[in-house]
């Protein structure tokens, strides 16, 4: 997608606001040969009202004006939700310092001093117009990966495994499937380590497990444990471990089944063993969904990464909000991954032998 005014089906709208008669003329002639749909009105107060209307896509403010001046003009759109992401550039005077920083402070997004370089105009119009829709697009990327992060819990907490995600030893995240083996509420859950629910027996090997896991860099583990419910049976699982990113941090995804009773320490029952299928087929859901909705995100992504460098002041503000938008896509991107790589592993694993290779 390329961001200039030529690429999209609807010519973008500048609206000039200057009270004289022959510069207006002149500006709104030459923005008009460049394709623009060009209005122009005469002074703060009708900008307000034009702006209102026409919703333009970049404002051109002269500051010295009757009715009401460019900077005051410029502070009423900012503070208004309909028109505070339109774009303003300033027209000031060559020395006029005081008026370029009561612009800025009032939310222009730039200026150009005068007399007019028409040269340099077209390019600030451009630069206006290209960082308003990188703008938008940062934007309309922010909700999808709100959307996704939220699909992306959906699905851990509906997977037919047991999923709980640890980090720095505790219990973060765990799905209905997981209370239901513990017996546990999730405000007692939410208090414990994950180890608390582990039989002493099996801890020491659980936690080797994470620290392979999180602190090595293990693609994957696999490995047996019991839980310990809250009514004191002990329930015999198979375990699988992912590295992911959590919350900006490294966590440890353990994914849960091969469910069995026995009761006290020693008594075992004859044990419930579940096909590994659900597992898979979850972990397989999971993993090819995220794929699929977080795609063309990391397109976009990727093509826009190049323009950040040349974003005007305004928009480098933005750069901690942006930065926390790519840290987590590449949180949920980590997820997917290693997902893949679990279920990848694991699908090897139940192979026989002359096929697993």
């Amino acid at each position: 997608m390329t961001l200039t005014h030529a690429s999209s089906e609807k010519p973008e709208t500048v609206l000039v606001v200057e009270d004289d008669d022959v510069t207006r003329e002149l500006v709104c002639g030459e923005l008009e040969l460049e394709q623009y749909t060009v209005h122009g009105v005469t002074n703060g107060q009708e900008a307000i009202d034009a702006a209102r209307a026409l919703k333009p896509d970049v404002i051109l403010m002269d500051i010295m004006m009757p009715v009401l001046n460019g900077i005051d003009a410029t502070r009423i759109l900012k503070s208004n939700k309909d028109t505070k992401q339109i774009p303003v550039l300033m027209v000031t005077a060559l020395d006029g310092e005081e008026e370029i920083i009561n612009s800025l402070n009032a939310g222009a997004s730039d200026y150009i001093t005068k007399p007019l370089s028409l040269p340099e105009l077209k390019a600030r119009v451009k630069a206006a117009l290209t960082s308003r829709e990188i703008h938008e697009e940062w934007s309309e990327i922010k909700e999808q990966l709100i959307m996704a992060r939220k699909k992306c819990h959906s699905l851990l907490g509906q997977a037919s495994a047991a999923i709980v995600v640890v980090q720095d030893g505790k219990t973060t995240f765990f799905n209905s499937r997981f209370l239901e083996i513990t017996g546990c509420s999730s405000e007692e859950l939410g208090t414990k380590l994950f180890l608390d629910n582990v039989f002493p027996e099996d801890r020491e090997k659980t936690n080797e497990h994470y620290v392979r896991t999180v602190d090595n860099g293990d693609s994957s583990t696999f490995y047996t444990l019991r839980i310990v419910t809250n009514k004191g049976f002990v329930k015999p699982l198979e375990a699988s471990s992912v590295l992911i990113q959590w919350e900006d941090k490294p966590a440890c995804l353990i994914a849960l089944t091969g469910i069995a009773d026995c009761q006290g320490e020693g008594e075992q029952k004859e044990r419930i063993q579940l096909a590994p299928v659900p597992h898979m087929e979850a972990l397989c859901t999971l993993a090819s969904g995220m794929a699929n909705d977080f795609n063309d995100l990391f397109q976009v992504l990727q093509g826009y990464a190049g323009l950040l460098p040349h974003l005007n002041a305004e928009d480098r503000s933005d750069s901690e909000e942006l930065q926390e938008i790519e840290t987590a896509i590449g949180e949920v991107r980590n997820l997917s991954h290693r997902l893949r790589i679990l279920t990848r592993s694991a699908e090897c694993k139940l192979l026989p032998p002359s096929l697993s290779h």
